[in-house]
């Protein structure tokens, strides 16, 4: 049983194999409903993901972003279920009384907060300033500086991007791309991509969209954006606006789509003129869509792991790492993951998707099943020494130096960061390695 909180919480239990493990309704007394949690898998009785702020925020939405979530830490191989929440208001309810609204959605989960069953966090429509009043009110403060999320999320996009069209022998440079849904994870990709010579023609929000063959200005756009946030498509001189979906239509090599879940489908999916799909957002396509894009010789990259550097930051920064640390790993393991991916997906004739969501399953299974029993130090230090050699007895010291002090010297960090990610990535790398015959080795 879940216990009683200050605001009324309404908990249906469903069926493990079809449905969310769990579909909560959230109600505050003072207000009523503010929206709902779906925790889709749990592993060890917890689950994680973002709460995101809009009209689409419902129940089946957060359901396909939930199974997506389960998909992430899956294949990131982390031991915690998918889950995500979602307040179901417009912009200008919010806007009246932001703090007093997060506070109370945080009081309304705090049985599942505290118990440890969901761990909220930033997403889509929230900000970090929106999770600590989510987190105050539910009675666990945040401690601390966290990461940034959103420039992990945006790398790990960008290292996707690059690294897809790597595979097929292109680069970055002029490249036309368009990106759906112009936030913080949008805004500080499109940095990214102009710095390595890419084309932003088109962008969209849910106020329209607008092209340009030529290329639009990203630092026009980024000031915009913190000027009037989604309507900015509204305020670019001489520029015409255009209904969102016209974005899908554009002569672009790669469409990045970022705003709400099966925005993608079988009633528009002819729309998409792009040579690749590499989303921004979680569930941004449904399957019969990814199918027809498929078909056609479109690249379509699993979701799940292009946008994964939020979770995978998340991680790191409750393991004592820090910003830096994650931008390494997202440019050198995560990287060769993405490698993997495609590799694997070639060598086996199955989609990119779904030879990432074999590796989820595999991986989430293996995480349910639990840890093998302990080893004594000796038969640890052995096993080790025929595994990995002396190096991996230096990263197993580093890491247990790491533990009690994370202001150790760089080179012991970075071999504690090593030793973490065999715990991480390694195995995701392993399993993709076994489908190829091939190693992806990490690289600077």
């Amino acid at each position: 049983m879940i216990p009683s909180s200050p605001a009324e919480v309404q908990v249906t239990g469903t069926s493990p194999e079809t449905v969310p493990e769990l579909v909560v309704e959230v109600k505050d007394p003072a207000r009523g409903l503010l929206g709902h949690i779906v925790i889709d898998r749990s592993i060890n009785g917890s689950s994680a993901g973002g709460v995101r702020i809009g009209p689409s925020a419902s129940k089946e939405e957060l359901t396909l972003v939930a199974r997506a979530m389960t998909y992430k830490w899956g294949f990131l191989n982390v031991p915690l279920g998918g889950a995500k929440s979602g307040l179901a208001l417009d912009e200008e309810t919010i806007a009246a009384d932001r703090i007093s609204i997060m506070e109370a959605f945080g009081r309304a989960i705090s049985p599942l907060v505290q118990s440890g069953i969901y761990f909220p966090g930033v997403d889509m429509g929230t900000t970090l300033e929106d999770l600590e009043a989510i987190m105050q009110g539910a009675g666990r403060p945040l401690a601390g500086s966290q990461i940034d999320s959103t420039q992990v999320t945006a790398l790990t996009v960008f290292e996707t991007v690059r690294t897809v069209v790597q595979f097929d022998g292109r680069e970055l440079a002029g490249m036309r791309f368009a990106i759906e849904g112009f936030g913080k994870v949008a805004g500080a990709l499109s940095r990214l991509l102009a710095n390595a010579g890419a084309i932003l023609v088109g962008i969209s929000t849910i106020h329209g969209s607008l092209a340009d063959g030529n290329g639009l200005d990203v630092d026009q756009l980024m000031s915009l954006r913190e000027a009037f946030g989604s309507r900015l498509v509204e305020h670019l001189g001489g520029a015409r606006i255009r209904p969102s979906h016209r974005l899908y239509e554009l002569e672009a090599d790669v469409l990045m789509p970022g705003a709400q879940a099966a925005a993608i489908h079988g009633d528009n999916v002819e729309l998409v003129r792009a040579g690749y799909v590499v989303p921004i957002a979680n569930a941004p396509l449904t399957d019969e869509a990814e199918r027809a894009l498929t078909s056609r010789g479109v690249r379509v990259f699993p979701d799940f792991v292009s946008n994964s550097g939020g979770v995978m930051a998340a991680d790191l920064y409750g393991h004592g790492f820090d910003l830096r640390d994650a931008q390494y790993v997202a440019r050198t393991y995560f990287r060769a993951v993405v490698s993997g991916v495609l590799q694997a997906a070639e060598r086996s004739g199955v989609s990119l998707t779904e030879t990432a969501r074999q590796v989820s399953q595999l991986n989430h299974a293996e995480l349910e099943h639990g840890a093998a029993p302990q080893q004594g130090t000796g038969a640890r230090a052995r096993q080790l020494l025929l595994e990995e050699g002396w190096s991996g007895i230096e990263r197993r010291i580093a890491w247990r130096l790491h533990q009690r002090s994370n202001d150790s010297g760089s080179r012991l960090r970075h071999l504690a960061l090593d030793r973490f990610m065999d715990w991480r990535l390694r195995v995701t790398l392993d399993r993709l390695q076994a489908v190829t015959g091939s190693a992806f080795e990490p690289s600077a």
